[in-house]
């Protein structure tokens, strides 16, 4: 530990040295569905005995609030670096299936951790400093939740929690902003970010299951509980026809889309002037 706290000390007091120019950023916004998917089953919800409304549900974990961080150096004028550690908080997606003999409400929600070196191009123009920059996205601590609540004419209702987890994301990031200087180490940004990714989750697990509010989790066997989402495995029978849920389930692994575009603003702090 000591001595990777040294190589940091060592990396950080070299970037200072070289650097025009060094800076923290901090920026939140919020994005927009693009790159999207729609739900297989949609919204379907009766309106007479004959008639039911049939609607799609196009949606991307992506939109939603990111909280971003970001450290940048700049060696020339121009050109310069950085890595970025953003949070991503999507809003929520809802499945509805509404009938005369019942109700199925279901809700998606994804969170994700998101690391990103990027490439900065910087232009300069009196007091403003128009910007674009690239850079690779990896997605860590991936967590998609949904909540499923079903209620027969009669009220019961039988709830269900599951998470689905575990996995790394990849993809890529873009922005285009500006900067406008406060004072000469702090400044206001204002961009428009673009994220390209989707994420596979390999594990599933219900964390919470009840019927009129008693837990039943204690009485499902775990196949009915966990599962193994794999890209490749050999489907094994049983010789009754039937599933056997006394270990967790093995099915093929979902990619979701994460992509989105949107507006951050933030505020930048020169650790290093230009020279």
């Amino acid at each position: 530990m000591r001595t990777k706290l040294i190589v940091c000390c060592f990396l950080f007091n070299s970037i200072y040295g070289i650097a025009q120019e060094l800076s923290l950023n901090f920026d939140a916004g919020y994005g927009f569905n693009i790159a999207t998917e729609s739900i297989a089953e949609g919204n379907a919800v009766q309106i007479s005995a004959l008639q039911t409304e049939l609607s799609s549900v196009i949606y991307s974990y992506g939109k939603g609030l990111n909280i971003n961080s970001e450290i940048e150096y700049f060696p020339q004028k121009q050109v310069g670096f950085g890595i970025g550690v953003g949070y991503l908080s999507s809003s929520k997606v809802q499945v509805k299936n509404h009938r005369s003999d019942y109700t199925q409400d279901v809700e998606y929600t994804a969170t994700m951790l998101r690391f990103s070196p990027f490439v900065k191009l910087k232009f300069n123009l009196d007091q403003l400093s128009f910007y674009s920059k690239l850079g690779y996205l990896i997605g860590v601590s991936g967590e998609i939740q949904r909540d499923l609540l079903f209620v027969t004419e009669l009220g019961d209702e039988t709830f269900s929690r599951t998470i689905f987890n575990k996995g790394i994301s990849h993809g890529a990031t873009a922005g285009f902003g500006v900067e406008y200087p406060l004072t000469n180490r702090i400044s206001l940004s204002g961009e428009v970010r673009l994220f390209i990714q989707s994420f596979g989750p390999k594990k599933g697990e219900v964390i919470i299951g009840t019927e009129n509010g008693v837990d039943q989790l204690p009485e499902l066997e775990p196949g009915r509980i966990h599962a193994n989402y794999v890209d490749n495995y050999i489907h094994q029978w049983n010789p009754n026809g039937s599933t056997d849920f006394s270990k967790p389930i093995t099915e093929l692994r979902r990619f979701y889309p994460f992509s989105s575009v949107g507006l951050n603003l933030g505020i930048q702090y020169k650790l290093v002037k230009n020279k």
